[in-house]
């Protein structure tokens, strides 16, 4: 086997949110195979000098900050005709990168994490090309469409379209296409006709051992009784809805449910409690 090129649109490690977790065991799975080359964004100094173990194992690797406003790309996709996902993360240093890596070494496999890297797969490229979506971003787009009013409407309107035709090119490109579960590859499977063998789902799993500590308690809880702590970045709409309806049908259950977030909710809620339901921080 030859090597490796895996591109994703956040620094993967330290594995310490959703979508780094994801692909920092993706990377670290390959790493085992063949020597892997990385192409990665970081939102800032801090993340882009963030160090790890297995860094100097890396055949080698570009960390491109990421400086580019939204409203940048959100203009430069109006003109160019692109989804904003796109152009928020064009980038000239990594496009030269890919390039030269594609020129100079043995590149058998390209392994790409989050949709917004796709734009950088080469034109022509022989080997294997395997493309994690994640999620179904497009119909992500479509639903806040749907529900929401006046101009970001139709900005999202915009982007779900846009994204979905792109969605389609790229899964047709690639060789296999990856979802985080059964029920988005079977929507992807429907948005875009191509056959179950080139759309799969990979869970991310759980490692019950590492999450199962019993000697770790939420302080001033210890009596509470039996407790569902659900963690992520909650300014993130998907995330958000779905902690929230968890949240009420555990309630049902006589449980304590709490939720945390890194960052505020999408409507700017404050912490608040109804019955046996918690939703702010809880101290750990």
């Amino acid at each position: 086997m030859g090597e490796i090129l895996f591109l994703t649109h956040r620094v993967p490690w330290p594995p310490n949110r959703g979508d780094k977790i994801r692909s920092h065991h993706f990377l670290q799975r390959l790493m085992d195979c063949a020597p892997v080359h990385v192409a990665c964004f970081a939102e800032d100094e801090a993340e882009a000098q963030t160090g790890w173990a297995r860094k100097a194992e890396l055949a080698s690797c570009e960390i491109v900050l990421r400086t580019k406003a939204r409203w940048a790309g959100g203009i430069e996709a109006i003109f160019s005709g692109q989804p904003v996902s796109l152009t928020c993360f064009a980038s000239a240093a990594i496009r030269a990168y890919v390039a030269d890596v594609i020129a100079t070494r043995p590149i058998d496999c390209i392994f790409i994490f989050s949709g917004q890297m796709a734009q950088y797969i080469p034109v022509v490229f022989d080997g294997c090309v395997v493309m994690d979506f994640g999620d179904v971003d497009s119909a992500k787009f479509e639903s806040y469409a749907k529900e929401g009013t006046g101009p970001m409407a139709w900005i999202n309107r915009r982007e779900g379209r846009l994204l979905r035709t792109f969605e389609k090119d790229v899964a047709e490109r690639a060789d296999h296409s990856l979802f985080v579960s059964e029920a988005e590859a079977g929507l992807f499977r429907q948005r875009s006709g191509l056959a179950g063998d080139r759309v799969k789902a990979v869970g991310n799993g759980i490692d019950l051992e590492f999450y199962g500590a019993t000697d770790v308690q939420p302080e001033g809880l210890e009596q509470s009784g039996p407790m569902i702590l659900f963690t992520g970045q909650m300014d993130y709409q998907p995330m958000f809805r779905r902690c929230t309806a968890s949240a009420r049908r555990s309630c049902r259950q006589s449980s304590h449910v709490f939720r945390t977030r890194a960052l505020p909710s999408p409507a700017g809620r404050r912490p608040r409690r109804s019955g046996s339901l918690t939703a702010g921080m809880a101290r750990l």
